[in-house]
């Protein structure tokens, strides 16, 4: 699904099954938002975009949490030949979000 790949440049965080209350589906909805920029239909992210990567950034504060986003993320992109990981990779910047990290479509959510 396009939008959960929105996900993946934000939510480079997940592997593991989630310690809290964080679902694949709360990852998706948050960055369903970010669907029509990852795919190039746009040349900015939506401010809904940006709001969904900044809501799931808070959401996702445990090393559990964040693998598991990240998780979530790469299988909902995986089946998407679309999205561009140029843009996935500027998200953060273009929504204004810090990550003590970088995103891309082959990040290991195991690190």
């Amino acid at each position: 699904m396009v939008c959960a790949m929105v996900v993946l440049a934000v939510a480079q965080f997940m592997c593991q099954p989630s310690s809290g209350a964080l679902t694949c589906t709360q990852v998706v909805q948050n960055l369903a938002p970010c669907a029509t920029y990852i795919t190039g239909s746009v040349p900015q992210p939506a401010p809904a975009c940006c709001t969904g990567i900044t809501t799931l950034r808070g959401m996702a504060t445990t090393t559990p949490d964040k693998r598991f986003a990240c998780n979530c993320v790469k299988t909902a992109t995986a089946s998407n030949p679309n999205i561009r990981d140029d843009a996935v990779s500027s998200l953060p910047g273009k929504c204004g979000v810090q990550l003590p990290y970088a995103i891309s479509r082959s990040f290991d959510c195991n690190s």
